[in-house]
């Protein structure tokens, strides 16, 4: 069956980015179903998103998340994520998604843990409620074993999650700038 005929069951407004990118030339990639623990339904384009070029076309809905998500058969990938339907549409993420503006304070952070051979897992914008954006690593912070070695400022809060119920992620937040780094646990 053709992917483009291929009856979606999308929620409107993942439909609407669907039909906007698809517009602006976007190409349907892969459809993956029951492939994602939470995402009964990812619909991947071929080219980055042209939505987040282009303000105003398409309403985004409060209840989409915007995330980075990766697999083993995929390249880093930028969704939007409608976790009530359990459906998102994806796009390989663009070279900038891996050089996100972050405050200067955390900024010294990212760099030494990339210095350090640290990989991002994902990027989080808007996922949570008193941050709009979160740079998750794929290893426990390097930053956690040079405490000597390493200065943090005092305006940088270190949360260390042991609720199950969420990421087990030792993270440093900037209140100010609504920002954070995360890593697992050691």
């Amino acid at each position: 069956m053709d992917m483009i005929n291929e009856n979606l069951e999308l929620c409107d407004t993942l439909q609407s980015i669907l039909d906007y990118e698809i517009a602006c030339g976007n190409v349907l990639q892969r459809i993956d179903r029951k492939k994602w623990s939470k995402i009964d339904l990812l619909v991947a384009l071929s080219y980055p998103f042209h939505i987040n070029q282009t303000e105003g076309c398409v309403h985004i809905d409060d209840s989409l998340l915007q995330q980075t998500i990766k697999s083993s058969e995929s390249p880093l990938e930028i969704a939007f994520i409608a976790y009530k339907q359990r459906q998102a549409i994806a796009c390989p993420a663009d070279k900038d998604i891996l050089n996100p503006e972050l405050c200067v304070e955390l900024r010294k952070i990212y760099d030494f843990e990339i210095k350090h051979g640290n990989k991002i897992d994902r990027i989080d914008r808007f996922a949570w409620d008193k941050v709009d954006l979160c740079v998750v690593f794929a290893f426990p912070l390097n930053i956690e074993k040079q405490s000597g070695n390493f200065q943090v400022s005092k305006s940088i809060f270190r949360y260390v999650n042991k609720d199950c119920h969420y990421p087990l992620e030792t993270s440093y937040t900037a209140k100010d700038y609504r920002q954070s780094i995360a890593g697992p646990n050691q």
